[in-house]
């Protein structure tokens, strides 16, 4: 199926199918919710629920990564997800959406660093000169021409019945889970075959600790993660609220979304480019991540501002280029700082810390959002919220542009 030793192949061909079992669903997720009698608040809170599962469960599961093995991790990771699709198209009630979103939390925790952490040590072993930039910047790039594919894909068949893209995304996630089985070799790492429990949750324990001490201990990392909460808070809302948003100014029909989807999805993978002409043209890291910053903070700032439907789209866009952005710099500038041993579970941890600020804003926006349970409501709490986030990514440029540079 796949070159020997192809390990960019399989990586970006991973992350793509991954785009396109999440964002099937993602696409239209508050739509089918509000049709479902839920409002913003309702949905902000099932989205709190996803991200503290992650929050819990994050370094438990990354070093399951560490202990035994990246490809165990993604595929068992993969069909809890498989297994929480299921659930969510036959759920009738709150409560099963939220054990939905509760299976899908782990999933997201078991894949989560995995596949990166295989990616980097892979080509680390094989001693491939790739630069860690130019592999994320491509990564985001595949993955995001995976989005515009999914916008035009979920509105169609969401056109036809909500529950499709579910259906549709649990195909995809089969196939990814088959993929992923046979083409995550690790000839590199051993694994223990006789390891008891008691020595399990031991070794889990003393990687977790050292992994949280590298990440607090270390200057840089630390203020990394920090720049990741903020951020995380930051597109809380721009996220659990486009939908609304932009389907509501545009008069209430579904179908736009997938053109939206297309273009903010060209917009990322513009963004994610643009670090490799960066890079070319000697531009410091810590530079290229408060540049990021600015653009997500700025953009979301002016779409929060202007209320009628193409002066949004346009500056939504603009964010959405800052967001593509942010990505592979974000990831490039963590994975050069990180030692090879503890990818997976410090990976882990900057995903554990990046939730705080997606709770927080989830759970503020929310409550402002809890008056709109419809398209067609007052657009006035989302433009609060869009605003506020905005002020949030900027406070993470200004702390990136000063703290991350190195001496």
């Amino acid at each position: 199926m796949f070159k020997t030793n192809s390990i960019t192949t399989k990586f970006y061909l991973i992350n793509f199918l991954q785009l396109l079992g999440n964002e099937l669903t993602g696409t239209i997720l508050v739509i089918y919710l509000l049709s479902k009698g839920l409002n913003l608040y309702d949905t902000n809170i099932l989205l709190i629920i996803f991200y503290i599962v992650i929050f819990v469960f994050e370094i438990p599961t990354g070093v399951i990564a560490d202990l035994y093995g990246r490809k165990i991790s993604t595929v068992l990771g993969l069909i809890l997800y498989t297994i929480s699709l299921i659930i969510f198209i036959f759920s009738n009630s709150f409560m099963l959406f939220v054990i939905s979103e509760v299976i899908a939390g782990i999933a997201a925790t078991l894949q989560s660093g995995a596949i990166e952490a295989w990616a980097v040590d892979s080509l680390k072993h094989e001693k491939n000169s790739l630069s860690l930039e130019e592999l994320f910047s491509k990564s985001f790039s595949y993955r995001n021409l995976g989005g515009i594919i999914c916008g035009f894909l979920a509105s169609y068949l969401a056109s036809i019945n909500l529950s499709l893209p579910w259906i549709a995304s649990i195909i995809i996630t089969l196939l990814t889970i088959a993929i992923c089985w046979i083409g995550m070799n690790e000839p590199y790492f051993k694994r223990s075959e006789n390891i008891s429990l008691k020595k399990s949750y031991i070794s889990m324990k003393n990687i977790a600790n050292e992994s949280i001490h590298v990440g607090l201990k270390n200057k840089y990392i630390f203020i990394i993660l920090l720049i990741g909460i903020l951020i995380q808070f930051a597109n809380s809302s721009g996220n659990s609220f486009q939908q609304a948003r932009l389907v509501g100014l545009f008069g209430g029909e579904v179908w736009i979304m997938g053109w939206i989807k297309a273009l903010y999805s060209i917009f990322m993978i513009l963004g994610s480019l643009s670090i490799g002409y960066l890079k070319k043209n000697n531009i410091s890291s810590h530079i290229i991540v408060a540049l990021a910053c600015f653009f997500i903070g700025f953009w979301q700032i002016m779409s929060g501002y202007f209320n009628s439907f193409l002066p949004v789209l346009l500056t939504f866009l603009i964010y959405e280029f800052g967001r593509g952005m942010y990505g592979p710099a974000y990831s490039s500038y963590l994975n050069s700082r990180i030692p090879s041993d503890k990818r997976a579970t410090i990976l882990s941890f900057s995903s554990l810390t990046s939730e705080i600020g997606m709770i927080l804003g989830l759970f503020i926006t929310g409550y402002i959002g809890k008056s709109f349970n419809n398209i067609q409501s007052n657009q006035l709490p989302i433009q609060i919220s869009w605003i506020i986030c905005g002020i949030f990514a900027i406070i993470a440029s200004i702390i990136s542009y000063n703290l991350l540079k190195e001496k």
